[in-house]
């Protein structure tokens, strides 16, 4: 999932914070793995509500304008 969120970051360069679901932000503030570019210092991190809709996470640029959407 790690390098998938990378993925997404490196396809939509203008995202300045990212809002994820609860396994997402774990995982994105965790261990940075093996060759992998540490999340946290690309993009400001958000978790999404308990009840947000499963697996959605959402890109903002620095406006706060939604540039993605993705779910993992």
């Amino acid at each position: 999932m790690y390098a998938y969120i990378n993925a997404v970051l490196d396809a939509n360069s203008d995202v300045a914070t990212l809002k994820l679901n609860a396994s997402a932000y774990d995982v994105a503030i965790g261990p940075v793995p093996v060759d992998e570019q540490s999340i946290p210092s690309r993009v400001a991190i958000e978790k999404l509500p308990d009840d947000s809709l499963p697996s959605l996470c959402m890109g903002y640029d620095a406006l706060g304008n939604l540039v993605c959407q993705f779910f993992c």
